[in-house]
Order: C-alpha cells, then sequence, then structure tokens
C-alpha cells in the first residue's frame, strides 16, 4: 500500500498523466450535482414532442449515431407515430435507463460521472424507480481492471469517443445490479441551472434546514421557491455540519430537485413554456447526449408523464442499506477512498435492484439516517501522527463525545484511520466522521483478539487514529 492517500481525481489524473493524455486544467469546483435523470428526460422528451420538427439542427447534436437506427431527420418524422411505437424492456415490464452527470472539457477530471441513476419504468403499474450508485463504487471495469464506477465513463470516453464513455459505463452497472441498460442519457453541467431558471424556478419543500459554511449560504426549514443558482446550490451543499452533510443526503436532495423539475415541466402545459424550454434545449443541445431515438424518447415521456408522486421510488445505494461499506483501495501507485460492495459477488444489489418496485415507497423530501443527537456515537482517538496535541485537537474538533484521547501503538500513521465498531449501525455519524476527517473506514481485523487491542477504552463507537495528513491541517 501506498505511504500517500489521494483523492480518486488526483489518481485518475496522474493515471492519463502517465499515458501521455493530458488532463483538463480545473476552471471550477465539479461537484455540481446528480440530479438529471427525470430533469433531462422531460426537457428532451418535451421538445421532441412538442417541437420534433423544429429540432432537427439540435436533435444532430442531442442522438447519438447508430448503424441500426433511421437517421434523425427520419426519427423527428417518426414522432407523429410515436404513440404505436414501443422501446427497449416494455414487453418485460420494464425499461431501465442510464442517467449519467459529468465533466465537462475544463474541469477538473473531465469525463468522470459524478451522477450514476438508473431510473425504471413499470408501464403496467405507473411505477417510477430512481437508484443512485456511489460514485467511488469498488467494481471491475471491462478491460481496465478495478477502479471506481466514476472512472468507466472517463476511460470507455478517452479510447472510444464521445458516446463510449455511457456504453462502457453500461457494461459496468449491468454487471453492478444485474440489469439490462436499454438506454443511456448523459448530461454536463455546463449551464444546467438554467434549466430551473426555464420552467420559472421551483418550490422546494425543506424538511431539515442546514447552513453551507463553506459558501456561507443557509437553507431553513419549509418551502423555498429557488432559481437555478439557488437550487444549484441547495443540491451541491456539502459542508454541513450533520447528516444534510453526507454525499448520500446530497444524493436525496438531487432526486428531490429532479422530481420537482418534472412536476414543473409536466404540470405547466401552457404553450408559452413549453417554447421557453424549447428555447432552452437549444443552449443546451452542447450538452445532453442520449442513445434513444426521439420516438422512443416521446414514447418515454407518454408512458412516465402521468405517474403519481406515491408510485415513484427514490433509493440510494448508501451505507444504511446495508449493501456498501467504506475503504480503501490502490489506484495505481495512490491510495484511494472507495465504496466497497458488503457482498463481493454484487448479489445483493442484484436483489435490490431486481426488487425495487416491491419495496415500500420512498418520499425524496425525507431521509431514513438518524440524526447525530439520536446516534449519540461516542469516539476514541488515538495519536498516530507523531504531531504533538493531535488527538486532542481532533477530539474537540468533532462534534461527538470522547470516550477516550490517548496515544496510539505507532506514531508512523500517514494516513489517519477510522474504524467503525457499530456494525454499521450509526450510519450518519460514520459519514460525518469521513466527510470530517476526509478519509473512508477501513475494515477491522477478522480475529476479535485484534479488533480489542485497537480499542483501548473498550467502548467507543468509533475509533480514530489520527494520521500525519489531518494532524498537519490542525
Amino acid at each position: 500500500m501506498g505511504s500517500e492517500q489521494l483523492t480518486h481525481r488526483e489518481a485518475l489524473a496522474r493515471d492519463l498523466t502517465s499515458r501521455h493524455i493530458k488532463p483538463m486544467k480545473a476552471k471550477k469546483s465539479r461537484h455540481i450535482g446528480r440530479w438529471i435523470a427525470i430533469g433531462i428526460v422531460v426537457v428532451v422528451i418535451g421538445v421532441a414532442g412538442f417541437f420534433g420538427y423544429k429540432a432537427y439542427g439540435i436533435s444532430k447534436r442531442i442522438f447519438a449515431k447508430s448503424d441500426d437506427k433511421p437517421s434523425v431527420f427520419d426519427q423527428i418524422k417518426l414522432l407523429t407515430n410515436a404513440d404505436s411505437a414501443r422501446i427497449k424492456g416494455e414487453d418485460e415490464d420494464r425499461i431501465n435507463i442510464l442517467l449519467i452527470g459529468a465533466a465537462a472539457s475544463g474541469f477538473s477530471g473531465a469525463g468522470l460521472s459524478d451522477t450514476n441513476i438508473i431510473m425504471s419504468v413499470k408501464p403496467s403499474t405507473q411505477q417510477v424507480s430512481m437508484i443512485s450508485i456511489p460514485r467511488d463504487l469498488w467494481v471491475k471495469i471491462p478491460g481496465y481492471g478495478y477502479n471506481k464506477l466514476n472512472a468507466a465513463h472517463a476511460f470507455g470516453e478517452r479510447d472510444n469517443g464521445l458516446d463510449g464513455g455511457p456504453a462502457l459505463e453500461k457494461q459496468v452497472i449491468k454487471n453492478v445490479t444485474g440489469l439490462d441498460i436499454h438506454y443511456w442519457a448523459r448530461i454536463d453541467f455546463n449551464g444546467f441551472e438554467n434549466v430551473i431558471d426555464a420552467v420559472g424556478g421551483i418550490d422546494v419543500p425543506i424538511e431539515k434546514g442546514f447552513y453551507d459554511f463553506l459558501h456561507k449560504q443557509r437553507f431553513d426549514a419549509g418551502v423555498e421557491h429557488m432559481n437555478g443558482k439557488r437550487a444549484l446550490a441547495y443540491v451541491r451543499a456539502r459542508y454541513v455540519v450533520g447528516p444534510e452533510g453526507t454525499d448520500f443526503a446530497r444524493a436525496r436532495r438531487q432526486q428531490q430537485v429532479i422530481k420537482l423539475v418534472r412536476d414543473k415541466v409536466i404540470s405547466s402545459g401552457r404553450p408559452t413554456d413549453a417554447v421557453a424550454i424549447a428555447s432552452a434545449l437549444n443552449q443546451f443541445s452542447a450538452f445532453i447526449r442520449t442513445d434513444m431515438t426521439p420516438a422512443e424518447l416521446k414514447h418515454l415521456f407518454d408512458l412516465v408523464k402521468d405517474v403519481p408522486d406515491d408510485k415513484i421510488i427514490n433509493k440510494v445505494v448508501d451505507y444504511q442499506s446495508g449493501l456498501v461499506k467504506g475503504g480503501q483501495e490502490q489506484v495505481g501507485s495512490v491510495l484511494a477512498s472507495v465504496v466497497l460492495p458488503i457482498d463481493p459477488s454484487f448479489k445483493k444489489i442484484h436483489d435490490f435492484a431486481a426488487n425495487i418496485f416491491n419495496t415500500p415507497t420512498e418520499t425524496t423530501t425525507g431521509s431514513n439516517t438518524g440524526t447525530l443527537e439520536s446516534e449519540a456515537a461516542t469516539i476514541e482517538v488515538q495519536n498516530g501522527s507523531g504531531i504533538a496535541q493531535a488527538a486532542a485537537k481532533t477530539a474537540n474538533k468533532l462534534p461527538f463525545k470522547a470516550a477516550k484521547v490517548t496515544t496510539a501503538a505507532r506514531s508512523d500513521f500517514a494516513t489517519t484511520v477510522i474504524y467503525d465498531y457499530t456494525e454499521g449501525k450509526k450510519p450518519t455519524s460514520l459519514a460525518k466522521l469521513q466527510e470530517l476527517l476526509g478519509v473512508t473506514v477501513t475494515p477491522l481485523p477478522d480475529d476479535l483478539e485484534s479488533q480489542k487491542k485497537i480499542r483501548l477504552s473498550g467502548t467507543a463507537d468509533f475509533v480514530i487514529i489520527v494520521g500525519r495528513d489531518y494532524a498537519s491541517k490542525l
């Protein structure tokens, strides 16, 4: 194992450099959200359905070419008969669409997929599900070995062109979920906030207020009307104390915004609104791409436009789901924080995805996770950095009760380590520790004796061994 720990984006950039492919220079933060799903489909389909014959020039940029498809012009002409068309998966009563959000060229880590959502439609029951798959999930990428899920899109696009990224990611997602992925839709994040502005903003119910201390923005509980910029900040917020600061909480907010965009577009029905969306799509055509035809999109729109709220299922593959856990793996020559499947064969995720329509509906405005207060986690902080007072200073900075503050058996830890002794029963607290310390949980040793030796207090929920990476910042 390497002695340094870098982010996956840095690791991939190093890998690209080693292959003589120059990574793009960063211009601004890439954490712009993962809320493309129904928003993309509704905007694209809305224009294709209502203004298909006017959208020819735009469509050439949006719809991926394929040898077995008619020309884009012929596809748009087929819109007049779209109601009678059937799409892949419809005969099996489940249509699966991979929705990808990726950074544009000019952004750090261009090509990495920040959003990976499987949207499934069950026509017979008028149900729609969205499953968010962690971008840091450790997977086997055909032809490239093991890496994080978000690298699949980058590798495919780099080596096989514009549509190579989604094509490769489809293979990986099928292996992870066991689902046949019938279509994909991708958006990059340039100007995406204009989608919200194009529909006149959205009214967002905020169940739990929070404060983004880095960007100095407060979101109070209640209903707030948001324009695109404000909604983007709401979805992106990550520098938050408490459960709303976790990556999984952001995934739930993103699904919430997706649904609100879908509702606003479908309910607006006025010609002026449709014209506004058509005008916006002309801007967005450089940022949106799909392998569906206009006729297929129109038919999909007809299938989902009247789905009631209580038949939309939103799920996130997170620590609380019991499907994944935190860990670390080598990416090239560096150590990266990753999300690992509890079951290395992915069978548990297969079963979860296959039975998504048999699970209780989860609203997008709330969360099933507990609060830091209700979990009342305790920590043991050990100084493994060799830097004086590192354990005490760390304990004082963390919002948890310290059961013990002491010196570790070794003082040469380059990287901070978190051990979870709760067996995943306090996911909000674990997620906050990982967020604040910048590392993911390390699996405990298999034998109980070794586990006992690590936890000197004998009672703490989490043991933190402070390494030089964190101690040097105190």
